[in-house]
């Protein structure tokens, strides 16, 4: 579930949609015009280092290799009793940035590994019915090592993300439509009531 002050899409895509962007988060500094907030942002973009950022992630990720995005993460970081582990784990880009310093503040190491569209290895668990002799069926789950594809971030207009502001604008252009179509027929003195004929002419059959 996306919160409002979260980076809904780039500036350029919440445009098109026309939403209130000092409401709505988007990948771009918060700009405070006057006192007033026009952009409120991303609250990670300084301490984003993602190539998204900037445009220049891979063409598969985000918009165009622009904008928030999903990433797959690897966690090496020991337990209490020495033992190290490996966690592999998708996140959202500006999830990223507190997940990084909250572990590597405890020694952990966290890299980036894979983008949108692309598999990482993780810990999971799958579960089996199984019928076992003088008790019957049995449930039993197994921890495995799985794939997980990274799921693209949900754009601007789809599910799960502004949905409602895409339907505004289809009828918004609807509108506009049916206005440009209807401006040469008036400009013309063309309606529904006088299609061109003199004035007192019967109606065509």
């Amino acid at each position: 579930m996306l919160r409002d002050d979260d980076p809904r899409g780039t500036v350029e895509e919440l445009e098109a949609l026309r939403v209130n962007m000092a409401k709505y988060g988007s990948c771009a500094r918060k700009v405070v015009e006057d006192g007033e907030l026009v952009l409120r942002g991303c609250k990670e973009w300084k301490r984003c280092e993602l190539p998204e950022k900037t445009g220049k992630g891979p063409k598969t990720s985000g918009l165009n290799g622009r904008g928030p995005c999903n990433k797959g993460l690897q966690l090496i970081k020991k337990s209490a009793t020495g033992e190290v582990k490996v966690v592999r784990v998708a996140l959202s880009c500006f999830h990223i940035p507190g997940f990084k310093k909250r572990h590597e503040m405890n020694d952990g190491l966290v890299t980036v590994t894979a983008s949108e569209g692309e598999t990482i290895q993780v810990r999971g668990s799958v579960v089996r019915d199984e019928v076992v002799p003088g008790e019957g069926m049995k449930r039993f789950v197994d921890d495995k090592v799985i794939p997980q594809v990274v799921p693209a971030f949900p754009r601007p207009g789809s599910h799960g993300n502004l949905a409602e502001q895409q339907l505004v604008v289809e009828e918004t252009q609807r509108i506009l439509s049916e206005r440009r179509a209807g401006a040469p027929a008036r400009l013309l003195g063309v309606s529904e009531e006088n299609d061109g004929r003199e004035e007192g002419a019967p109606r065509k059959q």
